[in-house]
């Protein structure tokens, strides 16, 4: 069962299978015992005020699968739903969005972050959901901890996409005549350096906004680390250029 606040959503939904209703309260009426909440994070503080006023039960787990997990958790203490509260994660999807482009076995033996809540036991019951229902594998953390690794491991490349792809805009714009040369020759590299820039750029956005200090700090020490690279080729430094690279090693084993 579930609910969308775009009507238009629930005909595919429905064929689907899916039970949709016109409200967050006639969802938690069916008693469900866990109800995850998969909107755009600027949402979930409002869904979760709907859901304490619907009248959740305490047996009724709330689960949020944001990308970033300190503001969901604050949001859900104010609520006052944090008895009912774990926010999880779930690293996996495409660039693309929608009911239409999800798959069955999109998940399948994918990492889920999970968040301990205030009660022990319900992120217990949650990781064993997790496991045993929709074949995941759940990492315990913290949303601090959290949301400072996804900074790194999934944040800062989202800004590097829309960068390189910023940059292919701009010329376009500029009619540069490489651009066109460009497009002809690029390579695997570029497609998937750039491949979540396809995506919804809201989702992006929320990405920034809402984990903007662990982002930030990143994007200071990336323009500092290039900014040395750029002055290593203008100097025809090779030494710090060959120092640059081998930065890397330990990833690349």
């Amino acid at each position: 069962m579930g609910w969308n606040h775009n009507p238009e959503r629930f005909e595919l939904a429905e064929r689907l299978g899916i039970t949709c209703y016109n409200d967050i309260s006639a969802v938690v009426a069916q008693t469900p015992d866990v109800i995850f909440v998969a909107t755009p994070i600027y949402s979930v503080e409002g869904v979760f005020l709907e859901l304490r006023d619907a009248g959740l039960s305490a047996s009724q787990a709330v689960v949020d699968v944001a990308s970033v997990k300190v503001m969901p958790q604050k949001w859900a203490t104010q609520a006052g739903i944090a008895q009912n509260y774990v926010g999880a994660h779930p690293m996996f999807g495409t660039e693309l969005t929608g009911l239409s482009n999800s798959s069955a076995a999109l998940g399948d033996g994918a990492i889920w972050a999970v968040c301990s809540g205030v009660d022990s036991d319900l992120t217990g019951n949650i990781v064993d959901f997790i496991e045993q229902v929709l074949d995941g594998a759940a990492v315990l953390t913290t949303a601090e901890e959290h949301d400072v690794a996804v900074a790194l491991s999934s944040h800062l490349p989202h800004v590097f996409a829309y960068e390189l792809a910023g940059i292919i805009s701009d010329k376009a714009s500029s009619g540069d005549s490489a651009l066109k040369l460009a497009r002809k020759l690029n390579a695997g590299s570029f497609h998937g350096a750039t491949r979540v820039a396809h995506g919804n750029p809201g989702l992006f956005r929320d990405m920034l906004k809402f984990n903007r200090g662990n982002i930030s700090a990143l994007l200071a020490q990336t323009i500092a680390e290039l900014e040395d690279l750029k002055q290593s080729l203008q100097t025809n430094d090779d030494a710090r250029i060959d120092a640059f690279i081998a930065r890397s090693e330990e990833f690349r084993h």
